[in-house]
């Protein structure tokens, strides 16, 4: 009794692998003899982020919508930068007094104060020589004390260093600024330009720029909330950049030529167009189909075939991902 239950299971367990051996074979059989190609539109793929961290302030589009090149997507609030712009608009005009005063030189007021302090300077000296002069022979016949004698030595002393830095400073202001004060302002003038031009272009980073025509597919951000610098924003294709996408055997790959026109449907809608073969190239090993497919030959090569609409499409009929079939 046992026995014989088990030749019907083994009868059984057989039938189901045979059924589904000539049912594969079959389906294989059928999809080589089939008169057309399933393929999928592809876009060209567009992501757009910032360069720097911020907040979004203001988001003009919408999942769906089109965008015209050059359009403004969408904008982030960076406070650190604007506060950062100030400051280096302020070094900026710093720099430039010095450099104006450097090239300048020295005005008619800053000259005139510079002789009236030479003059001072110069009257001090002169008392102190004199009363230098005339107690020097009082201290030789002991007639002073020492300490008196020093202090109008000191006194002396400091008179002459300040007749000598007076008459340098003026001097200084009559003859002009030198070569190298003026390129030392000017290198600090570049210098603090060099940073306000940095800061403003990090500033032009906080809008979001449509690169060129674009289909907005989708929006990762709502207001207020936080963009790292980096993360993608806003996601979208190319409409202008559709291609169709076949993966065909070696063995049909003679049929698709490259500039050949073939007439393809959209499996939804059954529309027509035509498609123009732009390039092929072989697929890697892996997507070689060796075993469990009876109708190909063994170890046989696999193609991509890209195709692009011709003239006649009428572009808006055409969306990412949609599937074609080449008749």
């Amino acid at each position: 009794m046992n026995d014989k239950k088990l030749l019907i299971t083994i009868a059984i367990i057989s039938f189901t692998i045979i059924s589904s051996v000539f049912f594969f074979a079959f389906k294989e059989s059928e999809q080589a003899n089939s008169p057309g190609h399933s393929g999928r539109i592809v876009a060209e793929k567009i992501h757009l982020s910032s360069k720097i961290p911020g907040r979004l302030a203001e988001l003009y589009i919408e999942e769906g919508d089109t965008a015209e090149a050059g359009m403004l997507l969408a904008k982030l609030d960076v406070p650190e930068l604007v506060a950062k712009k100030e400051e280096a608009k302020a070094a900026v005009g710093a720099a430039q007094a010095q450099f104006d005063m450097a090239v300048n030189g020295a005005t008619v007021f800053d000259i005139s104060r510079a002789k009236a302090s030479l003059d001072a300077a110069t009257a001090q000296y002169s008392l102190a020589r004199k009363s230098k002069e005339r107690l020097q022979a009082m201290y030789s016949d002991s007639l002073i004390a020492a300490q008196e004698y020093d202090e109008i030595i000191t006194k002396y002393q400091a008179a002459k260093a300040q007749r000598d830095a007076s008459q340098n400073l003026h001097d200084d202001l009559k003859s002009g600024t030198r070569e190298e004060k003026v390129r030392m302002a000017e290198s600090d003038l570049n210098r603090a330009l060099a940073a306000l031009n940095q800061v403003e272009s990090l500033l032009a980073d906080q809008e979001i720029i449509a690169p060129r025509a674009m289909k907005i597919e989708s929006i990762s951000l709502k207001n207020n909330e936080l963009a790292p610098a980096g993360y993608t924003i806003i996601s979208g294709y190319a409409p202008d950049e559709i291609y169709a996408r076949f993966s065909m055997p070696e063995s049909e790959i003679a049929g698709f030529q490259v500039g050949s026109i073939h007439e393809a449907e959209f499996t939804v809608s059954a529309e027509t167009f035509n498609l123009k073969v732009q390039s092929v190239r072989k697929l890697p090993s892996y997507a070689t189909r060796s075993t469990a497919y009876p109708a190909r030959s063994f170890d046989e090569d696999w193609f991509e075939v890209r195709m692009r609409p011709v003239s006649d499409v009428s572009m808006p009929i055409i969306s990412n991902g949609q599937t074609v079939i080449i008749n």
